[in-house]
């Protein structure tokens, strides 16, 4: 099975897997074929790579392409599915800068780029108070891992989300996943109201 450079440098540091386990909610696995998830029908060669805390996965997407480049798709536990990043190695630089990614996705207003922007600097406000140290951990997987966070990420996470890709995915009895984007806004988080 193949899979990309920094899949292997990242396993290669047991430190770094811990890392992204927690805080940054991105647990590397042994990898496996999507084909053996028992609640899901897909037609694509897909590789999982990794879990969340809420059991969604993340999936290198497709085949016959140069795996360095395979989109990244995350499929939740409640009913969502969709690419997220471009290959592995934004789908790090993202996890990496902003690991609140999934709620920027929820407040983005179904899919819009400002809302986004708008739930970005009041989650980072939330994870420097949740986690003081999180800048040192940051640091330590930007340097080892030589991640591109010069990138817009919020904007890459935006339009990935928002690509076209045919994931021909359902669940077992042939239900269809619901978009990442979610419609809510940061005015209908009560905790948000003032700020």
């Amino acid at each position: 099975m193949n899979l990309p450079n920094l899949f292997n440098k990242i396993i290669a540091h047991p430190d770094l897997v811990e890392i992204l386990t927690w805080p940054f909610d991105f647990e590397v696995i042994k990898p496996y074929a999507i084909s053996e998830e028992p609640d899901l029908k897909v037609r694509e060669v897909a590789t999982v790579i990794a879990k969340d805390g809420t059991g969604g996965i993340f999936a290198l997407w497709g085949e016959g392409q140069q795996v360095d480049n395979c989109p990244i798709v995350y499929i939740g536990s409640e009913g969502e599915a969709g690419m997220i990043a471009h290959n592995f190695h934004e789908c790090i630089s993202l996890t990496t800068q902003h690991p609140f990614w999934r709620d920027m996705l929820k407040y983005s207003g179904g899919g819009q780029l400002k809302e986004m922007y708008k739930a970005l600097s009041l989650l980072e406000v939330e994870l420097l108070e949740e986690e003081p140290d999180i800048e040192i951990m940051r640091e330590r997987l930007i340097s080892t891992l030589q991640l591109n966070i010069e990138m817009d990420l919020v904007e890459q996470l935006f339009y990935a989300v928002s690509s076209k890709i045919d994931l021909q995915l359902t669940t077992i009895d042939n239900q269809k996943f619901d978009s990442l984007f979610n419609s809510f806004t940061v005015n209908d988080n009560p905790l948000w109201k003032n700020s």
